[in-house]
């Protein structure tokens, strides 16, 4: 496309590389076009649920299933892979956030200051796909251990609270 949508206060929401996070779609900073630069700038096919949104540039790789329900649109650097019932989209977004692929990705990759990928590139690349069960398989197990990690996560960050709740115990005891 080559430019820019006009941005507004509000309106159709638009979803750039900074709304498209590791995993999940994060509607901050919000950023909205007119109804009818809408109409100008979506000529290439609407996204809808279930579809996956990929950042092309700053950052590049970072991708998200769409689970927003409202009309929206797309800046520049966010390109939209949609279903065609084959694969998970889930399982895509757990591809192409892999280390394997990331890797593939940065060494695709083109420019200096921030690396990005053309679309007729992206197209090249390899990406595995296992019969629809494994995928659900698979993604079923990283969820589960993505939920361990939370789980950890949490359990380290109350624990060194508690290590700093003790410690300022001890230096008040001490000072006293």
């Amino acid at each position: 496309r080559g430019k820019t949508p006009t941005k507004q206060s509000r309106g159709i929401r638009l979803l750039t590389a900074k709304n498209v996070r590791q995993g999940q779609i994060d509607l901050m900073p919000e950023e909205f076009l007119t109804e009818q630069e809408y109409k100008d700038w979506m000529t290439r096919g609407l996204p809808k649920v279930g579809d996956v949104l990929f950042t092309t540039e700053a950052p590049m790789g970072n991708a998200a299933v769409v689970e927003l329900t409202e009309q929206f649109a797309l800046a520049q650097r966010v390109i939209c892979f949609q279903n065609y019932g084959a694969l998970d989209p889930a399982f895509l977004v757990v591809q192409i956030l892999s280390n394997q692929f990331q890797y593939i990705l940065d060494k695709n990759g083109t420019g200096m200051t921030a690396k990005g990928i053309k679309a007729s590139k992206l197209k090249q690349l390899p990406i595995a796909i296992p019969p629809l069960a494994e995928q659900h398989r698979i993604v079923t197990k990283v969820n589960e251990l993505m939920a361990l990690c939370d789980t950890l996560k949490a359990r380290l960050t109350n624990a060194q609270t508690i290590q700093l709740h003790l410690a300022d115990a001890i230096v008040e005891q001490a000072v006293c």
